[in-house]
């Protein structure tokens, strides 16, 4: 039996209903995976980021597509995990994302040739 990790098993998943609707355009979640991906691999494997990088990184990719309904979709799906980071003063946290499987969703992508 192959052993298959929990981002490999999480892209294939999300890939049976990747397509969404948002501002009037459909769109493929597979596009944001990776662009997410992509800029994981730029910050490196240990860094975490905020999601308005992946707007610009999903637009360098797929011009006309820069907006998305929002990473939770991937959090719940545990492609990404978040991490809520205090901002200012008082409660206000800004979520901060990291790919803990990168290996396992490069791996994904390339079974679906998102990834070459």
């Amino acid at each position: 039996m192959v052993n298959r990790s929990l981002g490999y098993e999480a892209v294939l998943e999300l890939s049976k209903c990747q397509a969404y609707e948002f501002g009037g355009i459909k769109s493929d979640w597979l596009d944001v995976v990776l662009a997410c991906y992509l800029k994981q691999l730029e910050v490196g494997q240990e860094k975490s980021w905020v999601a308005n990088i992946i707007t610009k990184k999903l637009h360098e990719i797929k011009p006309g597509h820069s907006y998305f309904p929002g990473l939770t979709n991937l959090v719940k799906y545990k492609i990404l995990t978040v991490t809520h980071i205090p901002v200012g003063i008082g409660d206000k946290t800004e979520p901060w994302y990291h790919m803990s499987d990168i290996i396992g969703v490069c791996k994904a992508l390339q079974e679906l040739k998102y990834l070459l």
